[in-house]
């Protein structure tokens, strides 16, 4: 695999680990429209851990090499 060809695969990847991020985002607004109990906050919670783990993949995938 030549150097584009990798380029092309880092940002392919960038960009499923941003979709899944938005269909996670997506689906739990869908079904909490607002942190009434504590099961609604742990399932914030591990959203936003979620969140942290891909923003940490999105900023390798995308940082310059």
């Amino acid at each position: 695999m030549n150097a584009v060809s990798w380029f092309y695969l880092v940002f392919a990847l960038a960009l499923v680990n941003w979709g899944l991020g938005m269909i996670g985002l997506r689906s739990f607004l869908a079904r909490t429209p607002a942190i009434a109990n504590a099961i609604d906050l742990q399932n914030y919670a591990a959203l936003a851990r979620r969140h942290m783990i891909q923003a940490l993949l999105q900023a390798i995938c995308l940082s310059p090499a």
